[in-house]
């Protein structure tokens, strides 16, 4: 979750939008980290 820090403040504020809602819904953190991750692509 960490890592995911530097990456948000590096694109755009979607990033930042999805890195609170893993804070809001720690159940759905790795959901929204994989779907984070193919936006990335």
């Amino acid at each position: 979750m960490l890592s995911f820090i530097p990456y948000s403040h590096q694109m755009s504020n979607c990033f930042t939008f999805a890195h609170v809602y893993m804070f809001e819904h720690r159940n759905d953190t790795l959901t929204i980290f994989k779907g984070e991750k193919i936006w990335v692509s």
